[in-house]
């Protein structure tokens, strides 16, 4: 009997490399059981999981499941702020209607000298105050920032995910670098994933011509494998 029987509620990558993968499942939504396994292709029970879903499945579950993570993190971080920010604007009105309050005074001390001298007062004490608006805003952008930034670092040591990087590629390079990874195994199971996410692939009706892409060895039988589901 295999292992999953039709019963995975959810799959996903749980490494940087996408070599481990996750998988729940069970009968009861609430009671799920968890069981963890390398992508092996020579495993029975990966082969197993692959009859159930597909390499793409897992990837855009995975992509699913870590937005879904941040986005949710995104709002508490949005809701905290908000919060705060609110709290601010309450002590700040009490300020303002002691300072009203203390004007009004000064207004009574000194309406017999006349006006100019409780105008220029108040545009201090108004320039003063939106110095002090400006610079809360400010903290509460800094403090979002600050919180987001330890959102991503929090998801990068948690779930070992690190931005991908753009260096400036040359005809050169790319031809050393296929050289130079031609059989890496790690390199070649990346650019399996990235030809899977083809819609040539990924649509192509000949299973077995898709299963010689998965089982492509070196960079070079990939892309060949690659060119024949483009004729």
């Amino acid at each position: 009997m295999a292992r999953f029987s039709g019963q995975i509620r959810s799959v996903k990558y749980i490494d940087q490399g996408e070599k481990t993968i996750e998988v729940l499942y069970g009968e009861d939504p609430n009671n799920l059981t968890p069981f963890i396994l390398s992508v092996d292709y020579n495993n029975p029970v990966f082969q197993e999981l692959l009859e159930e879903v597909t390499i793409e499945e897992i990837e855009d579950q995975t992509k699913l499941y870590y937005t879904e993570h941040y986005e949710a993190r995104d709002k508490e971080i949005h809701n905290q702020v908000k919060e705060m920010f609110d709290v601010w604007i309450q002590n700040a009105q009490k300020e303002l209607d002691r300072q009203d309050a203390e004007r009004y005074e000064i207004f009574e001390r000194y309406k017999e000298k006349g006006f100019q001298e409780i105008d220029d007062y108040k545009d201090l004490q108004q320039r003063e105050i939106d110095k002090q608006v400006e610079e809360r805003y400010a903290q509460v952008d800094d403090y979002k920032d600050e919180q987001e930034d330890i959102l991503r670092a929090e998801l990068k040591n948690k779930y070992n995910i690190s931005a991908p990087s753009s260096p400036l590629l040359t005809p050169d390079k790319v031809v050393d670098f296929l050289f130079e990874k031609e059989d890496d195994e790690d390199t070649v199971f990346k650019m399996k994933l990235a030809v899977f996410n083809k819609p040539e692939v990924k649509n192509h009706k000949d299973r077995p011509l898709k299963m010689k892409v998965r089982k492509a060895k070196t960079i070079p039988e990939l892309f060949a494998a690659y060119q024949q589901c483009l004729t």
